[in-house]
């Protein structure tokens, strides 16, 4: 990651594939971290970014230093900057599920991702937080649908 780093013609989709790499290894939290500051300093209008952050945050491990509340800010950034980010919605959506455990803000903000075009997770977490909420019969129907 050293060359990298010091690079100053780092692309969007570069800092994409790298943090999604670190991710996948042995990278520190800390590392992945500030290359993720990185990155938004040097794209700070690039939704892809704030999402790829908001998921960092919200499945960051128990000892990261970086709290949960980060995931839903960097997601409401995304929508700042593109109001119909379906996978910012979307993110809120699992945020509200996994973090906050309110299924029904869930499914709100799963729904507007699956209307502004979100893919099969958007449909799978719908339906697992309506099936929750006793709404069974919405959540079968939703799997017809589901890309």
């Amino acid at each position: 990651m050293g060359d990298f780093m010091t690079r100053a013609d780092v692309s969007e989709s570069d800092y994409e594939n790298i943090i999604h790499q670190q991710s996948s290894s042995a990278a520190t939290n800390n590392e992945l971290f500030e290359l993720m500051d990185r990155a938004l300093a040097e794209h700070p209008t690039s939704i892809r970014l704030w999402c790829q952050r908001g998921d960092l945050m919200r499945n960051r491990p128990p000892e990261s230093p970086h709290v949960p509340p980060e995931a839903l800010s960097s997601y409401e950034r995304a929508i700042d900057i593109d109001p119909e980010c379906a996978q910012a919605f979307e993110g809120i959506g699992h945020y509200y599920s996994i973090i906050k455990g309110d299924p029904t803000g869930a499914a709100k903000y799963l729904q507007r991702a699956i209307e502004l075009g979100a893919g099969a997770s958007a449909y799978v977490g719908l339906h697992e937080v309506l099936a929750l909420v006793g709404r069974e019969a919405e959540a079968r129907q939703l799997l017809y649908r589901a890309p």
